[in-house]
C-alpha cells in the first residue's frame, strides 16, 4: 500500500510540474474548464458527458506523455539533432490529433439542436463563461 500511495505521489508531482512549465497544458486545462461548464449549462446528457470527459482526459494525458518526452529528450540531447526534433514534433502532433478529435466530439455535442437551443437561452452566463476563460488565456500567456 505504502508504494502505490509513493506512485501517486510521484504522479502528481509530475503533474504539478508540466502544469507549472508547460503553458500548453495549462491552455488544454483551461479548454477542458470551458467545456464542462458549457456542458453543465446546456444539461448534456450522460453519455455526452462521457465522451467530453473522455476526450478532455485524452488530450491532456497526450501532452504530458508530450512533455515527458521533451524533457528526456532535452535531457539526453542539449545541441540540435534532427532525429530529436523529429521525436519532438511526432509527439506534438499527436496531441494535435488527440485534440481535433476532441473538438469534433465537442461540435457533435454541442450543436445538436436541443443542445444548442439550450445555450443560447443562456447567453449571459455564456457570455461571462467566455469572459473568464479569456482573461484566464492572457494571464497564462502573458506569463511567458
Amino acid at each position: 500500500m505504502k508504494q502505490l500511495l509513493f506512485s501517486f505521489a510521484c504522479a502528481l508531482r509530475g503533474m504539478r510540474r508540466a502544469l507549472k512549465s508547460e503553458r500548453n497544458l495549462q491552455i488544454h486545462l483551461l479548454a477542458a474548464g470551458a467545456v464542462c461548464a458549457l456542458a453543465h449549462l446546456s444539461g448534456v446528457e450522460p453519455w455526452a458527458w462521457a465522451a467530453l470527459i473522455s476526450c478532455s482526459a485524452l488530450v491532456v494525458g497526450a501532452e504530458l506523455l508530450n512533455t515527458a518526452l521533451e524533457v528526456l529528450a532535452d535531457r539526453v540531447e542539449s545541441k540540435k539533432n534532427a532525429l530529436i526534433r523529429d521525436a519532438k514534433d511526432v509527439a506534438a502532433g499527436a496531441v494535435l490529433c488527440c485534440a481535433i478529435g476532441a473538438i469534433a466530439v465537442a461540435c457533435v455535442v454541442f450543436l445538436r439542436t436541443e443542445v444548442f437551443a439550450t445555450l443560447s437561452r443562456r447567453l449571459p452566463a455564456l457570455a461571462g463563461l467566455a469572459v473568464v476563460a479569456l482573461f484566464s488565456l492572457v494571464c497564462i500567456l502573458r506569463k511567458r
